[in-house]
Order: C-alpha cells, then sequence, then structure tokens
C-alpha cells in the first residue's frame, strides 16, 4: 500500500488510467486477502487464516494503521516535495 501511495503522491500528470491503477491496485489489494481467506480451506493452503477478513475488517486498528503507517512511511516525502 505505502509503495502504491508514493506512486501516487510521485505521478506528476494525473490520467484516467494511472488514476484507475492506483485506487485499483488498493482495492485489488484488499479482494486478494477477502479471496486467499475465502479460497484457503477449499486449496488446502493458510488453513490457519480462515476468518481472518471477519476479524481484520471489522477491526478499527486495522483501518487506522492502513492510513497510519503509509504517512509515517511516506512522512519525509511529503515534507521534501
Amino acid at each position: 500500500m505505502t509503495v502504491t501511495l508514493k506512486a501516487a503522491l510521485i505521478t506528476d500528470s494525473w490520467t484516467v488510467w494511472s488514476a484507475v491503477a492506483v485506487w485499483g491496485s488498493l482495492a485489488v489489494w484488499l479482494l486478494y486477502i477477502w479471496v486467499y481467506d475465502a479460497a484457503s480451506p477449499v486449496i488446502g493452503y493458510g488453513d490457519q487464516i480462515y476468518g481472518i477478513t471477519q476479524v481484520l475488517f471489522s477491526s478499527w486498528t486495522f483501518w487506522l494503521a492502513l492510513i497510519i503507517v503509509p504517512i509515517i512511511c511516506m512522512g519525509r516525502a511529503f515534507v521534501d516535495d
């Protein structure tokens, strides 16, 4: 997520395709977590994470970390630009 937001930060010219790439990438990442969680018992891999999306997506700490961690990681980029 941080890398995607950094790419958005350094983008000089926004087009429809760059917006789709940035925001679509973030959406696909969240969708991947949900699909992997749902598919883990079927594929027989990662059984220990089955049901994790219900815990993650209902946790305020997950959403807070999703906002705070990229801001902290890119703090210098915000100041330098």
